[in-house]
């Protein structure tokens, strides 16, 4: 019994046997297996470290896959990450002074940007169709924003002017509403503007208002009119109100949100305040400054492969 004792307890000390003898110790197998294990332990390190050798830098490693360059990869990804942004941003131009000249190269360079799209006066719809023809670029989104900034104009001339914006080829509009519309007493008469161009028209229309003008109440009751409509959005308009003014307005638009899309008409002008309006759950910015923020961006981060006007 002593003897059978003596071998259990040798078995179950074996691994702490092996564990301390020397190298020089070890059978061959197992001295082939241990530095197996080193190997692995010392990879596995090294790709986990900030400071991994070339060989395991993800970037190299699909430079090879793809018979390319690490720096044309990096590139690449970089130019995902930063389209992500891009694509919330529309460029607007309501201006009345656009050339013909001016409007092709606005086209050309949202579309190397890859802006979310055009927005634009009904005026320039024509000089907007023309560029997507000439360039072959149908997939531009072109958008019509009637009767901005104020929406003085009757509920008959807007759907006059939405009805000749989709006849030019807007593929999608926004309607300013205006801010009287928004008391309690108007909120049938909201109701009922809002249901026609939703029934008519759905997710390819939304409507504009001046948040500036706007309590609580009122963003309250537009946010939730639009929630109950076939419109696809909302979107609204701060004219020159600073960042900070923005964000305490969307602070209370968020309380009210529902899941319609909510856009931002203001002149952000630089990549933080893209970034603030972002992480305010912001889905597009409407900005007469979205291809330069583009352009800072691609300059930002050395993006050369993208060739603007």
């Amino acid at each position: 019994m002593l003897e059978q004792e003596n071998v259990s307890m040798n078995e179950q000390n074996t691994s702490v046997a092996v564990i301390s003898k020397s190298d020089n110790d070890l059978p061959k197998k197992d001295k082939k297996i241990k530095k197996q294990k080193e190997k692995r332990v010392k990879k596995c390190k090294e790709i986990e470290s900030d400071n991994a050798p070339l060989d395991f830098d993800p970037f190299t490693l699909l430079a090879q896959i793809l018979d390319s360059t690490p720096q044309i990869i990096k590139e690449e990804c970089v130019l995902y990450q930063i389209r992500k942004i891009t694509s919330r941003l529309n460029k607007v131009v309501v201006r009345y002074n656009v050339t013909s000249a001016e409007m092709e190269k606005i086209f050309l360079n949202a579309n190397a940007l890859k802006l979310g799209g055009l927005s634009v006066a009904p005026i320039y719809l024509s000089m907007c169709a023309k560029q997507a023809k000439k360039h072959s670029l149908h997939d531009m989104l072109v958008s019509a924003v009637i009767d901005f900034p104020f929406g003085e104009s009757s509920f008959r001339g807007k759907l006059a002017n939405v009805k000749e914006s989709v006849k030019i080829g807007a593929d999608k509009f926004t309607v300013t509403m205006p801010s009287m519309l928004f008391t309690e007493e108007n909120s049938k008469e909201l109701k009922k503007q809002l249901k026609r161009l939703g029934n008519n028209y759905k997710s390819n229309a939304g409507i504009t208002v001046n948040a500036t003008d706007l309590s609580e109440d009122k963003i309250k009751r537009a946010v939730k009119a639009v929630s109950k409509s076939k419109l696809g959005y909302i979107i609204f308009a701060f004219g020159e109100s600073t960042l900070n003014e923005v964000k305490t307005k969307l602070d209370v638009i968020n309380k009210y949100r529902s899941g319609k899309n909510i856009g931002v008409i203001a002149n952000v002008d630089s990549v933080e305040a893209v970034s603030q309006l972002i992480k305010l759950d912001v889905d597009y910015i409407l900005t007469p400054y979205a291809d330069l923020i583009g352009k800072e961006l691609f300059e930002k981060f050395k993006i050369k492969s993208v060739k603007l006007y």
